[in-house]
């Protein structure tokens, strides 16, 4: 089976780096590196995330937003970046050619808006190299929001993260990046088919004598009575084109003036 171990690494009081190693079979090697690389990054750096974000609940007074019960560490994205030199190492075999050991390393980057850590993240192979070090395969950056355990994901505070000025202005540029990156425009078939045969017809305009609630109030409004009119129809090939005859044919029912 895989063995695996883990060292940590502190800054102060609280710890920011984490590494892991982790011996994979030769014959879960291979081309599955990749997989197994995406793996171990992404628990070594929810370990990390999950450990940071509660870090400071033992020091927290009353009233502080970190004086609340545990929280989770969530990875919203992780990128991770093939390197040159780790491209021929993937079915590397360790000693006596049994295994292959993984080693992982995440750390912790910055914290931005309190709502979010960033991580850097290494994988290798251990020995993989000519002169016996380990060889980089994999390396990239991950996101870690803080999160209320329940069914909702209810977002929390994250803590700061002491960061040199420089830092801070490196990590403040990273994250303006991150945010303005270019959105996928999706382009996608239209459903609906266009038809070249036309189903218009033409409709008759029948005038009645029978007054509707319209008609009485424009009679009263000019003074004539909506009733007496005689009922008619315009001829369908005078409906459309021309409106003359339509509207001399609607004057011609109207009750002139005695």
């Amino acid at each position: 089976g895989a063995g695996a171990a883990t060292s940590i690494s502190a800054a102060g009081s609280r710890h920011t780096v984490v590494s892991r190693t982790r011996n994979v079979q030769h014959e879960d090697s291979g081309s599955d590196l990749a997989a197994l690389c995406a793996e171990a990054a992404t628990e070594a750096i929810g370990d990390l995330g999950t450990y940071w974000v509660n870090s400071v609940r033992p020091f927290a007074l009353k009233g502080s937003p970190y004086l609340r019960p545990p929280v989770a560490g969530g990875i919203t994205r992780l990128a991770l970046e093939r390197r040159e030199d780790g491209a021929g190492v993937a079915g590397h075999e360790g000693e006596g050619g049994a295994a292959t050991t993984l080693r992982t390393r995440a750390r912790l980057l910055a914290e931005h808006d309190r709502s979010v850590c960033e991580f850097e993240c290494r994988c290798g192979v251990a020995g993989a190299a000519a002169d016996g070090q380990d060889t980089v395969v994999f390396e990239g950056t991950a996101w870690c929001i803080a999160t209320k355990l329940g069914p909702k994901l209810e977002p929390a505070v994250v803590p700061p993260v002491p960061l040199g000025e420089e830092e801070r202005e490196e990590s403040t540029l990273r994250y303006k990046a991150l945010k303005q990156r270019p959105k996928i425009a999706v382009v996608r078939e239209p459903s609906a088919e266009a038809s070249g045969e036309a189903a218009a017809r033409l409709l008759s305009l029948t005038l009645g004598d029978t007054p509707t609630l319209g008609d009485e109030q424009l009679a009263s409004a000019l003074s004539r009575s909506g009733a007496g009119r005689q009922k008619f129809t315009v001829p369908v090939q005078d409906v459309c084109g021309d409106a003359g005859p339509v509207v001399a044919e609607g004057l011609s029912g109207v009750p002139q003036p005695g």
